[in-house]
């Protein structure tokens, strides 16, 4: 979650005082942390701004279309001197690779230690990443059936198959485009249900027809996709192409529904 927010920092942020702060909402964070699910996303939010020094701080409560607020700073108990020339060249700011929603996220630390070359053997491995030889085992495992290391004599080395690989394999390119399709739609929903609980009411509320005008004007007048928002869609897109019409058609769907539900809820 942490280098969700990192990456979102240096993608749409801003330094205040030389502090990394961003403000993002949940779904945008579920892309850049490997696909995450959303429920997740809020709960490790939560956690991460409710636990005494975390590097995580919320300075400002999102309200109506705009986002919680966060700073990046060091965690309490962070070595004064900072991180070495070493750590320093090796640390890349990055979203999660989709791959790991389908590895699952706790072979992350074993495998960037084996891809950079800081570990090459089990015993090495496991004491770097501080895991127990049964549950770093489970993680080697999983990892060498994906083909993205291998183990001989207890060396270990980079496999033939790359985070990208695994990715294209399980078609995560397009579980990416349908989620973003999905947010799209959902904020456009929020958007118009704002206008219509706190916008100016039309003359006559009485009149379905106006109400329904003024969920048009607001769904008109919606912000377009943020910066996360556009490069996402833009490497979905580039990565596999047009979402299928009857893809399209299950979105449209989707907004039209819950549209509905909007308009049949709107206050008279």
């Amino acid at each position: 979650m942490i280098q969700a927010l990192a990456y979102s920092s240096a993608l749409a942020g801003e330094l205040v005082e030389g502090v990394p702060v961003v403000a993002v909402g949940g779904r945008s964070l579920s892309h850049s942390a490997g696909l995450m699910s959303e429920s997740t996303v809020w709960a490790a939010l939560r956690l991460l701004r409710d636990t005494p020094g975390s590097p995580v701080l919320r300075i400002a409560r999102g309200a109506g279309q705009l986002p919680d607020r966060y700073a990046l700073t060091a965690p309490a108990g962070a070595a004064a001197d900072g991180p070495d020339r070493v750590a320093l060249e090796r640390a890349r700011v990055e979203p999660v690779h989709h791959a790991w929603s389908v590895i699952g996220l706790r072979g992350r630390t074993l495998y960037d230690l084996i891809r950079s070359g800081q570990v090459t053997t089990v015993p090495d491995a496991l004491a770097a990443a501080k895991l127990g030889q049964s549950a770093g085992y489970a993680i080697l495992t999983d990892l060498r059936v994906a083909g993205l290391i291998t183990l001989d004599k207890g060396s270990l080395a980079l496999g033939d198959r790359t985070l990208d690989d695994v990715a294209a394999d399980a078609g995560l390119a397009i579980v990416a485009a349908e989620r973003i399709v999905r947010h799209r739609a959902e904020r456009l929903v929020w958007h118009a249900w704002l206008e219509c609980r706190f916008g100016p009411p039309p003359a006559d509320q009485d009149t379905a027809d106006q109400r329904g005008a003024t969920l048009a004007a607001a769904i008109a007048a919606a912000p377009v996709l943020d910066a996360q928002d556009s490069e996402l869609i833009w490497a979905a897109t580039m990565a596999a192409g047009p979402l299928p019409a009857d893809q399209l058609l299950d979105a449209l769907d989707l907004l039209s529904d819950a549209l509905g539900a909007v308009i049949v809820a709107a206050p008279s």
